[in-house]
């Protein structure tokens, strides 16, 4: 029996303008741990030998090569190479003189990919050249031209290269993201595609020559996140064994990057070559050699769970679907979809297919929908394939596990990716606005992260918009929109339809928040409900300051007018942690951001806003916030909002009948003091809905009737209206 794998992941989708690569970046969170046991993998066993941390910690640290007695990292942050022994110590580093700088158009690190021929190290950082360098001299003596404009950042020695003379291996940053072989001159010796390799990739930033195995040689390729291994035969330009995903030996590793690979003899074994792969965070694992070669089966599909919620509403209809990958040479054709829940399983003849691509994802819906019958339980799904091309191959199992409840609105969450300078963007920004106009404004939050590329980028970018892009994986293309996380489109092929579709998916708690602004102070807090016990430590509040339109940061796309621009993250831009949330049970949290310095309109990207110096903010009325629950792992979004009650500087700053409140926060009894005789008072929550209206000269406000959280008092007295915020608690 041939055997084939159920891997869980994240769908790529097409997208309609390619960038020209992504920046550096260390990490995706902050959660991480230095050793797990290994597991079992697509391929058979890859055999851990070590795994651990290099200390101490140094700058970025970046690519990775050995010369049999040590391992070299570069530095992204410096013009620097630091030694490594095999016991994960660094013992030595060296500032290099005549480097050429970063290359802000792809990685804008100092150094990127690293290599070693027995003499000389070799450099690329997304310039059009290779750099010698001399490490005993600690200077760069030669460079390599390369072909322009493809921005190499992997590279790798190959020794047997051009007749035993040597060449390299280079992958570049600019899609399609080639694989070529340059001579020591400059000349190209061969090339390989994605075409070739029938895998359509994302950037492989480490590479590794390895001229060890049997029936070698072979190209290691690494992409940073998720950190695949994939291995290719440069003579016959084919992937030759099943891809490997480090994070699956190291899952708390898997949100952050790892930029290099190397292969060696004698670094933790004397007996077994190593393959090691080596994060900018510092973690360093090293597999046997030997247990990273299996063949490339000819029939073998991988699978995920797509569009899995964590909640569901009794009775209605869930559709069962998974993302399918061919994992083989051969083409998939058939199989039967299966799913097991309460003892019956539900079989799915697909016999519509034709999956040739490698990794390259398919949507399957089973045809039988399952309907929870039961409020407030707890189900356990089975999901997998059989008799795949008609054999005997069978899955592994995908496990989904939700719980029923009753439902509640759902503020389906946008977030999109875009730029002034991409012309696509324009229609996908029209067409976006057009599909939200067709829902009640109560059903949708939006928040736009202007991008670096194309070109010089748009003049809002922030170094925080690209965080948000990394933490999806890397943004190599604008405009694109994700919907609650986990739903990714050009936003040009977005469609009411979808929307409509995206908010009946039932919510796993609600969100209500306000927020004021007084200056250049953001005062936001938000009440979090959850229907259900929710005790993951993945899970994190997120909270945005958006301007609801600017005018200043005009480009050559043609846009003139920008909607929902992201100003500042009110939370860490990797989010906040929330403790375990009991269903029923609400939380409170109460955020503050002021803004510093002046206005400053940057050129374009290359030169972001200082948060701690300057601020972008063209009107402080139009600012508002919006806030979302999120699992940083699945990316699933919970629930989004905004605050339908916003007050600006404007409101705030009326208050004719010096108005006063106290105590705030309220227990009981909330009182007045005004120097004038108030004629109605008005209560808000903080959905903007008025919830009670006084029309006496009540200065003693009655709040036990109140639920705890934020709320907006509006009052009327014979000196005018002012507005008024105070905490129930």
């Amino acid at each position: 029996m041939r055997n084939f794998i159920v891997i869980f992941g994240m769908m790529v989708c097409a997208l309609s303008v390619k960038a020209q690569g992504d920046n550096i970046v260390v990490e995706k969170n902050e959660n991480a741990a230095t050793q797990v046991s290994k597991q079992h993998k697509a391929g058979g066993d890859w055999v851990i030998q070590s795994s651990g941390t290099v200390t101490p910690q140094r700058s970025s640290m970046i690519g990775i090569v050995s010369d049999g007695d040590y391992l070299y990292a570069g530095s992204a942050a410096k013009d620097m190479i630091y030694t490594i022994d095999f016991n994960n110590k660094v013992v030595d580093s060296a500032t290099i003189t005549g480097m050429p700088g970063k290359n802000t158009t792809v990685g804008n690190a100092n150094m990127i990919g690293l290599t070693h021929d027995g003499t000389y190290f070799y450099m690329v950082n997304g310039h059009n050249n290779i750099y010698q360098i001399d490490l005993a001299e600690r200077k760069v003596t030669a460079t390599i031209p390369l072909t322009s404009g493809k921005n190499p950042v992997g590279i790798t020695y190959a020794p047997d290269a051009n007749g035993g003379n040597g060449g390299f291996w280079v992958a570049f940053g600019v899609a399609p993201y080639d694989l070529c072989l340059y001579s020591r001159s400059g000349s190209v010796l061969s090339t390989i595609t994605n075409v070739d390799l029938n895998y359509n990739h994302e950037i492989f930033w480490g590479l590794a020559y390895d001229t060890i195995s049997v029936g070698g040689p072979y190209l290691f390729a690494l992409e940073r996140y998720p950190q695949y291994i994939t291995r290719i035969d440069p003579a016959t330009k084919k992937i030759v064994a099943p891809r490997h995903n480090v994070a699956d030996d190291m899952p708390a590793w898997a949100n952050y990057y790892a930029y290099g690979i190397y292969v060696q003899e004698g670094v933790f074994s004397q007996e077994e070559p190593t393959l090691g792969v080596f994060y900018m965070s510092q973690y360093h694992i090293g597999y046997e050699l030997s247990s990273a070669t299996a063949a490339l089966p000819q029939v073998s599909v991988q699978v995920e769970k797509t569009e899995a919620y964590d909640a569901r509403i009794a009775n209605i209809p869930i559709n069962i679907k998974l993302n399918v990958f061919n994992a083989g040479t051969n083409a998939v054709t058939s199989f039967v979809m299966n799913y097991r829940i309460d003892g019956n399983t539900y079989s799915d003849q697909i016999s519509s297919v034709n999956i040739t691509d490698y990794i390259k994802p398919i949507t399957i819906t089973h045809k039988t929908p399952y309907i929870p019958t039961t409020d407030n339980k707890t189900y356990s799904m089975n999901i997998w394939l059989s008799d795949v091309n008609g054999d005997t191959i069978s899955s592994n199992i995908v496990v989904y596990t939700f719980k029923t409840y009753s439902n509640t609105n759902r503020v389906v969450l946008h977030e999109v990716f875009t730029s002034s300078t991409c012309p696509p963007c324009k229609p996908g920004n029209e067409q976006l606005i057009k599909v939200l106009n067709t829902k009640d404004p109560n059903n949708w939050a939006c928040i736009k992260y202007q991008y670096s590329f194309p070109g010089n980028g748009d003049p809002y970018y922030t170094t925080e918009c690209r965080t948000r892009g990394t933490f999806y994986g890397g943004v190599n293309a604008v405009p694109h929109l994700y919907c609650d996380g986990t739903y990714g489109v050009n936003p040009n092929s977005y469609t009411a339809n979808k929307l409509n579709e995206l908010t009946i998916v039932p919510a796993a708690a609600s969100m209500a928040g306000t927020s004021t602004v007084t200056n250049k102070t953001v005062d936001f807090s938000v009440t979090i409900n959850p229907f259900i016990n929710i005790d993951n430590p993945n899970i994190r509040l997120f909270a945005a300051i958006v301007e609801k339109k600017t005018y200043k940061n005009t480009a050559s796309n043609g846009e003139v007018e920008f909607h929902f621009v992201m100003k500042k993250f009110i939370t860490n831009v990797n989010g906040d942690v929330i403790d375990k949330l009991e269903a029923n049970t609400p939380i409170t949290r109460n955020l503050s951001y002021t803004f510093n310095g002046n206005y400053r309109l940057p050129a374009n990207a290359g030169s972001p806003i200082n948060h701690a110096t300057e601020h972008s903010v063209e009107d402080f009325n139009g600012l508002m916030v919006v806030y979302w629950l999120q699992n940083i792992e699945t990316k699933e979004v919970y629930q989004a909002g905004y605050p339908g009650a916003t007050v600006s500087i404007r409101d705030i700053a009326l208050n004719p009948s010096n108005v006063v409140l106290y105590p705030n926060p309220v227990q009981n009894i909330l009182f007045i003091d005004a120097d004038a005789d108030i004629s109605q008072v008005e209560i808000y929550n903080i959905q903007g809905q008025r919830i009670r209206i006084e029309t006496t000269n009540n200065k003693a406000i009655d709040t036990d009737d109140l639920a705890s959280g934020v709320y907006m008092l509006r009052i009327t007295s014979e000196k005018g209206t002012s507005i008024h915020k105070f905490v129930k608690q």
